[in-house]
């Protein structure tokens, strides 16, 4: 009687696990993600950039551009994997820029220039390759960037307030680690040359 016990008892065990293990890899199979971003070299702050140097080149140096600098961009994404190998989302992102303008023929400040850039883009990642650890993807964007600029002279102020089309092109993308991980991505566009940051899996 004992024994039978045993082996009913046994068997109550296998046939629990067996009815659990498909429900484990259930919550392993995360849609779900999240990404904290950071990029450099973008594209609304290196437009800005350039065309500062160009009035001062156009204008034969009237004013100058000095101490440029900028936030980059920083962002946060939600993407939704409805199969293995590609995910669709939004992002939304942030970046401010800044400099002074000097007037060469009096050596002294005129002004400041402030931007502040605000961008919401559609994404869709696609996987190369899935491991357990390690996925290869590229990464495309599209979408608009609200801009925000202003200047504060001596004696005078002026403030902008437009558009612009909003891209990311990032052919080369990698993710290190499970639920939570790492990533890199190297590309152009809004969110920069370079990306990195912070990704979960939920």
């Amino acid at each position: 009687m004992k024994m039978k016990s045993k082996k009913s008892f046994c068997l109550g065990i296998i046939l629990l696990l067996a009815l659990c293990k498909p429900g484990f890899a259930q919550e392993r199979n995360y849609r779900n993600e999240i990404n904290f971003r950071y990029g450099i070299l973008t594209v609304p702050g290196v437009t800005e950039l350039m065309g500062s140097l160009l009035s001062e080149v156009i204008t034969f140096g009237t004013y100058s551009v000095h101490n440029w600098w900028s936030t980059g961009a920083i962002g946060m994404e939600y993407s939704y994997s409805p199969k293995k190998w590609v995910c669709v989302g939004a992002t939304l992102s942030f970046e401010r820029t800044g400099s002074q303008i000097y007037l060469p023929d009096k050596e002294i400040k005129d002004g400041e220039t402030s931007s502040y850039y605000y961008s919401l883009m559609g994404v869709a990642r696609f996987n190369y390759l899935s491991k357990k650890i390690v996925t290869l993807y590229g990464r495309v964007g599209v979408g608009y960037t609200l801009a925000l600029q202003y200047y504060t002279g001596t004696n005078s102020y002026q403030d902008y307030t437009g558009g612009m089309f909003a891209f990311q092109l990032s052919p080369i993308g990698v993710r290190v680690g499970t639920r939570v991980a790492g990533f890199f991505e190297a590309g152009f566009g809004t969110e920069g040359l370079v990306n990195f940051g912070l990704s979960v899996r939920l």
